[in-house]
C-alpha cells in the first residue's frame, strides 16, 4: 500500500499532480499498467 498525504499549505494542486507523475513513472518503471491521465482526472474531480 502507498499513501500519498498533502494537507495544509503544501496541499496544492501542482504538488499532488508532480507526486501521481511521480508515482505513475515509479510504477511504469516496475512494469504496472499505469493511467495517469485517468489520476489526474481523479484527482481534478475531487479537488473541488
Amino acid at each position: 500500500m502507498i499513501r500519498v498525504n498533502h494537507y495544509g499549505p503544501d496541499a496544492t494542486r501542482g504538488v499532488v499532480h508532480a507526486c501521481l507523475a511521480a508515482l505513475g513513472a515509479a510504477m511504469g518503471e516496475a512494469g504496472l499498467t499505469v493511467d495517469l491521465e485517468a489520476a489526474r482526472r481523479a484527482v481534478t474531480q475531487a479537488w473541488r
